[in-house]
């Protein structure tokens, strides 16, 4: 179980969060399986081959680290409620241990006790699902693929990959007018080329000050 001292989330020794009544304890359950598994919402992040679980908190802290062993590597999820004033925030973090991890996700919250199913919609790398008056929103999401009442996706993890993604906050300008703003790492799973624009950069400026580049300079050293 993990807490924020403002409401709970059983989580299961399989990955799947069956019970969290959000955003308070005296709130209706937007994850419920625990009392009906097929009606009551989930969740799930877990491998989808055979294996082996253990969790452990962190020492002297509310954060719940599961350790997942298949036979071809192993993951580790840590989860945690953040305290963070009024605003009430689940952190799942999924990290590749060793070898290689097939993960499944299922995101399927269902509102007001399991009685309403969700509808899906889409913010920028964010995924909101709204229902029986209430919502609440996925960031870091664009990979799901919806579902009817159910967002899914199956991910492969390798030693030292997070599963990572970057949103755009909107209403902010951004530094010197440099809008979107982003939070998260986007880029880590993009191509990047930075040291080979500072050798670009420093090849112009050479060019500038010399008005030439000889075939032997970009030889030997670009």
């Amino acid at each position: 179980m993990i807490s924020d001292s403002h409401t709970a989330a059983l989580v299961g020794t399989d990955g799947s969060i069956d019970w969290l009544c959000w955003p308070r304890f005296d709130s209706p359950s937007i994850f419920g399986a625990v009392l009906d598994d097929e009606k009551g919402g989930r969740f799930s992040v877990a491998p989808i081959a055979g294996y082996q679980s253990s969790q452990a908190y962190v020492p002297d802290t509310n954060v719940l680290v599961a350790l997942f062993e298949t036979p071809g590597g192993r993951a580790e999820i840590v989860d945690f409620l953040a305290v963070n004033g009024r605003r009430r925030e689940l952190y799942r973090r999924l990290t590749g241990v060793s070898g290689e991890t097939k993960i499944e996700v299922a995101f399927a919250p269902r509102f007001n006790y399991g009685n309403v199913p969700p509808t899906f919609r889409r913010k920028a790398c964010s995924l909101i699902a709204a229902g029986a008056g209430g919502l609440v929103e996925l960031h870091n999401s664009s990979s799901l693929e919806i579902k009817e009442s159910s967002a899914a996706a199956l991910w492969t993890l390798r030693p030292g990959e997070r599963l990572k993604g970057e949103r755009v906050v909107p209403g902010l300008e951004g530094y010197m007018g440099s809008a979107p703003v982003r939070i998260g790492n986007g880029a880590a799973d993009q191509f990047q080329l930075d040291v080979y624009g500072k050798a670009l950069l420093c090849a112009a400026r050479y060019g500038e000050l010399t008005g030439t580049i000889s075939p032997k300079i970009w030889g030997a050293d670009i």
